[in-house]
């Protein structure tokens, strides 16, 4: 692929289970300078505010990108039932007023009702990536994936779970990624 992706549903809008939660996209080869990531607040409809936003400088190498906003940003967690548009912007030109290609998705907080949090506490964590991805959670569903294969890269439930995953919201280019 030769633009940016980034990992979301069709609809561009995920559901999170936690009020600091992970971002992925994907990153092509590119002549890129540095990425602007924003995430802003919106509540019924209307930004209020941005919430965080951060420069970082990029290899130009293609592959999964992710980022966790630090505890050092001092940013509350998000709010429960408000959305909150996430925004990459990848520069070429340092100069440049807008990135020359940008991606943005939405996310918004939910805490799971209890039954699920009863099956997260006794579920291995291949499982609860499945828990996360069956009940609507998707950015919990890709974290949990990611992490598991990055650390055992050739099991192969994993690799089988996160083609599924992708493949769910027709993102199967990405699965070798």
């Amino acid at each position: 692929p030769a633009n940016l992706i980034a990992l979301m549903p069709q609809a561009h809008i995920g559901l999170t289970a936690t009020a600091y939660p992970r971002f992925y996209w994907y990153m092509p080869i590119n002549q890129g300078q540095f990425v602007d990531f924003t995430l802003t607040q919106f509540s019924e409809g209307e930004a209020i505010a941005p919430v965080y936003s951060t420069r970082f400088a990029v290899t130009g190498e293609s592959g999964i990108v992710s980022l966790q906003i630090p505890d050092t940003a001092h940013i509350p967690p998000l709010e429960v039932g408000d959305r909150y548009r996430w925004q990459v912007e990848l520069y070429c030109n340092a100069n440049g007023t807008s990135g020359d290609l940008q991606i943005d998705g939405w996310v918004e907080y939910q805490p799971p009702q209890a039954e699920l949090m009863t099956a997260l506490d006794t579920a291995s964590a291949a499982e609860k990536a499945e828990l996360y991805a069956r009940n609507g959670y998707w950015f919990d569903a890709v974290d949990q994936l990611a992490t598991l294969r990055a650390e055992d890269p050739e099991a192969a439930n994993l690799q089988a779970g996160w083609q599924a995953l992708l493949e769910s919201v027709a993102l199967e280019k990405l699965v070798g990624q």
